[in-house]
């Protein structure tokens, strides 16, 4: 006899009384329209141009709701997981943790995952590349005393690591040489720490590494195969004024020790983390503010504009675009977030890259933020006044808040710079179509 007194068995009665509520909800439903229909009432229709535009909206964040859950359960579903393992030496086949998860699981051997490494010890693993699949993301939780040899592409260039210790990730990536950008693209070049006890980063030269961001981080060490200087942190010292306390500065100089009438004016209860990379060929750990302007990590000396020249030289502008490529391949793989970044790293590093500011508008977009697309949008076509796809952006983040003859003005320009024919002609000339009606339907509301 089943046990009537589980959480199972109740959970199960759970969903019938559910299912039951909806059947007489429905039904309910069916008989107020019947009784509506034979009285000549019309309740569908919306009452007010207010109404039918919330019953639009409605659909529509719906719509998006569905899409993002979509999403959301493909991503989970393409998460390979690496759990509780002690004293291991193998390699990760992406192809054979995707099948094991569920062994009823149809997954495209092409689509990117997600690896992720929970309480593993005492572990070495490799993860090869692969002829057809990329990483997306790479996850370290909860491991101690493990090697992570990484050979793969990662879409992101982004792991994050957290509540871990004695972790050794060592980076060679796919091709020869260290120049091309298949090469660049397939390194996790930025990591983010926290709460984690001795880690070491090696990589062929300083051209695959971008930077860390690190929190209650001790004993990070990177270094490099070319015999590149590397860079060590042990940890940020207590808060002091003694004259032979080392210090992290403000201003962005690299860790030495404190002058006695030293003392910053930014007060240090606003930094939460430290971001350790190369600036101008020094190992540099700085403090990281985030504005309410500005979600994505900078610091006091970039906020000043002390940091970049008016013109990115060769290697900035190498570095740059290596930036921006990795925004591509983010934005390919729907990750929307990540590729906004690497187009703001890339702007950093060259503002002469206006077409970043377009692809982030973009992003911004597909977040759900168009007012950030409107103002990308808007400073790109300030540097390029015939930038199509920007005018395209601006159009639909208006559209996407209601402002319907914003859209048509910046739509008329898209399709004055587009060209003649072609998908984009297309797509602009149906976005005319549809803000034109709606900004006729607004004005006779």
């Amino acid at each position: 006899m089943a046990d009537r007194s589980s959480a199972s068995y109740h959970a199960k009665w759970d969903v019938v009384a559910a299912d039951c509520d909806e059947a007489i909800e429905e039904e309910e439903r069916r008989e107020t329209e019947a009784s509506n229909r034979a009285l000549g009432i019309d309740t569908s229709a919306p009452k007010s141009q207010r109404e039918a535009s919330e019953r639009e909206k409605n659909t529509e964040l719906k719509a998006a709701r569905r899409a993002l859950d979509v999403q959301e359960k493909d991503k989970e579903a393409r998460t390979v997981y690496v759990d509780d393992e002690s004293f291991q030496s193998r390699e990760v086949d992406l192809d054979r943790e995707m099948k094991g998860a569920d062994a009823n699981a149809n997954v495209e051997s092409k689509k990117p995952v997600v690896v992720h490494f929970r309480r593993c010890t005492d572990g070495q693993y490799v993860i090869p590349a692969h002829p057809t699949r990329a990483v997306t993301k790479v996850f370290i939780e909860g491991c101690k005393k493990c090697t992570f040899t990484f050979q793969c592409r990662v879409l992101t260039a982004f792991a994050e690591v957290w509540k871990s210790s004695d972790i050794a990730c060592i980076h060679s990536p796919m091709g020869n040489g260290d120049q091309g950008s298949d090469v660049a693209l397939s390194t996790l070049s930025t990591y983010q720490l926290d709460d984690v006890n001795t880690l070491s980063l090696r990589y062929p030269s300083r051209a695959h590494f971008l930077s860390v961001i690190h929190h209650d981080a001790t004993n990070l060490s990177i270094s490099f195969d070319d015999g590149s200087e590397g860079l060590e942190f042990e940890g940020e010292p207590p808060a002091s004024n003694d004259a032979d306390q080392t210090q992290i500065d403000d201003d962005g100089a690299a860790a030495r020790p404190s002058a006695p009438a030293a003392q910053s004016p930014i007060d240090p209860n606003r930094y939460h983390q430290l971001l350790s990379r190369f600036v101008d060929g020094r190992a540099l750990t700085e403090r990281v503010v985030r504005t309410e302007t500005n979600a994505y990590p900078t610091t006091t000396r970039e906020m000043q504009g002390a940091a970049a020249p008016p013109a990115a030289d060769a290697a900035s502008a190498a570095r740059a675009a290596e930036q921006k490529a990795r925004g591509n391949e983010c934005f390919t793989s729907m990750a929307y977030a990540q590729a906004a970044v690497y187009y703001t790293e890339a702007l950093a590093l060259d503002p002469s890259l206006f077409a970043c500011l377009s692809n982030r508008a973009a992003c911004w977009l597909k977040l759900g933020t168009p007012e950030k697309a409107i103002d990308d949008a808007k400073a790109c076509v300030a540097q390029d006044p015939t930038n199509t796809k920007a005018y395209f952006r601006m159009g639909l983040g208006h559209h996407a808040q209601g402002e319907y003859r914003e859209a048509v003005e910046a739509l008329l320009q898209a399709e004055k710079h587009a060209p003649s024919s072609g998908p984009m002609k297309k797509q602009i000339d149906e976005a005319i179509r549809m803000a034109q009606m709606k900004a006729s339907k607004q004005a006779n509301a």
